[in-house]
């Protein structure tokens, strides 16, 4: 969009070099911005695209954002500043990705023409530093890229510049960031803005959905976003705190020691080629960081392409035959003959070992080792010892407790009656020997716990005369 442009301009001071353009800005800001405003206020914005105004009495006509010009929407003053710091400066309008490096800032104001979203976002994860300024330009698949969404705005700003509608004022949102240092405010113009900000940080706004300047790093490179373009033009600049941003934008984007030049693409430019995968940094890790890179390219990359509806049946179809496959190796297969079941059996721990290697091996046991099994074979033992002792036609888990307390009463007296009157109902609740070998069994019996049962009915057994030295324990119920 072009900038704003005052019915009675002056011309500009000189801003040949640097040094000048700087002190003008900070140390007679104040007297720039006066005269600066009142021209300004002289009359309505106009702000049409591809409009222009005379640059001296000859009314030759002038293009926006021309880099050599000095006109009031030139963008001389700028490029005086980037060499006061020490920058070459480059103002070609066709450029090769690949001849952009560790030693460039990139400036791109207001592109007329359509950039790639791809190599934009890889050149800045590659090492690139970058500043995109853009209010109605064709940036907004770059902005979508780096988690932002324009659209115009300004109309709800808190503060105007002298009560003008077309020059809303925006004011520090992180004051200690190194764009906003010395910077009270930013003078706008038309300008759009970022309703939404996502992976960087909003530097300067007119409030929460409001952001005018937003940065932030993305892989090893750092971006700088402006929704004004015209924040740079000569006019602008005027502007004690525009011209100290520009200063902290420049230098934030520099690396100490390396940088040596600012691309400058405005308006209509095109970018060949594509970004360099790594900027060489000198360490051992650049060959790592540089198939890093590659790999984070291709995913991004992928986000730039819609899958057609064929596409997308065959993705489905491929999923669905690598999930049949692992279905079939995983899944055993049904043999011709009887179908047993025996491939889905749970193994019992413990099985076919005698009592005496089982309750060895329990007895190498740390920690909070589960007694469940040892106790319900101690438990079995005890019934075959009942079944033989009270000459039972079945076994005793067919009575209940207190039918099994009057057999041991009548035939063996009541101290074993009592003795069994306190133990079966602990018994009674063990679970049945396959179920305490599974490995999905519910309870527990501590170690503790084991040795107090297994003394009590070690006691039981002796009552009902079983000699527990000559006779071992063995086998299964």
């Amino acid at each position: 969009m072009a900038p704003i442009c005052p019915s009675r301009i002056g011309r500009p001071r000189s801003t040949s070099a640097a040094p000048t353009a700087i002190r003008a800005a900070t140390l007679t800001a104040a007297v720039a911005t006066a005269l600066t405003m009142a021209l300004i206020v002289a009359a309505p914005a106009a702000r049409a695209q591809g409009q222009s105004r005379p640059d001296d009495d000859s009314g030759a006509a002038t293009v926006d954002y021309d880099p050599d010009s000095r006109a009031w929407n030139g963008l001389h003053t700028l490029t005086a500043v980037a060499r006061g710091l020490g920058l070459q400066v480059t103002t070609d309008t066709e450029v090769t990705w690949e001849e952009l490096g560790a030693e460039d800032v990139l400036f791109v104001l207001y592109p007329e023409t359509r950039l790639d979203p791809s190599h934009t976002v890889s050149f800045i994860r590659n090492g690139g530093h970058v500043l995109l300024a853009d209010d109605f330009g064709d940036s907004a698949d770059v902005l979508g890229r780096l988690g932002m969404l324009r659209q115009p705005g300004g109309g709800a700003a808190p503060r105007f510049y002298r009560d003008l509608d077309h020059a809303p004022v925006a004011v520090p949102m992180a004051p200690g960031h190194p764009l906003a240092a010395e910077v009270d405010e930013l003078v706008t113009n038309l300008p759009g803005v970022l309703a939404q900000v996502r992976g960087a940080q909003s530097i300067f706004g007119f409030g929460p959905e409001a952001t005018v300047v937003a940065a932030g790093s993305l892989g090893r490179g750092r971006f700088v976003v402006v929704s004004d373009a015209s924040l740079f033009i000569n006019r602008m600049l005027q502007f004690q705190g525009n011209m100290q941003f520009t200063i902290n934008a420049l230098r934030w984007l520099m690396r100490p020691g390396r940088t040596t030049r600012v691309v400058i693409l405005a308006r209509a430019f095109h970018i060949a080629g594509e970004p360099r995968a790594v900027f060489p940094s000198g360490s051992v890790s650049d060959t790592v960081s540089g198939v890093s890179v590659d790999i984070n390219r291709m995913l991004d990359e992928g986000n730039d392409y819609l899958l057609t509806e064929w596409a997308l049946h065959l993705i489905a179809l491929l999923l669905a035959g690598v999930i049949a496959g692992l279905g079939v190796l995983i899944v055993p297969s049904v043999r011709r003959g009887r179908m047993e079941g025996k491939w889905t059996r749970v193994r019992a721990a413990g099985d076919g070992e005698h009592h005496a290697a089982l309750v060895a091996r329990y007895d190498r046991e740390r920690g909070d080792t589960d007694f469940m099994l040892p106790a319900v074979i101690l438990r079995d033992s005890l019934y075959r010892t009942l079944s033989a002792v009270l000459q039972l036609g079945e076994p005793p888990t067919r009575l209940n407790t207190e039918q099994l307390v009057d057999l041991a009463r009548a035939q063996c007296g009541a101290p074993v009656a009592d003795a069994l009157a306190r133990l079966h109902p602990r018994l009674e609740a063990l679970p049945v020997r396959q179920q305490a070998a599974s490995p999905v069994r519910t309870g527990y019996v501590s170690r503790r716990d084991f040795e107090r049962l297994r003394r009590e009915v070690d006691a039981l057994r002796t009552a009902l005369g079983e000699d527990l030295h000559e006779q071992p324990i063995h086998g299964r119920q």
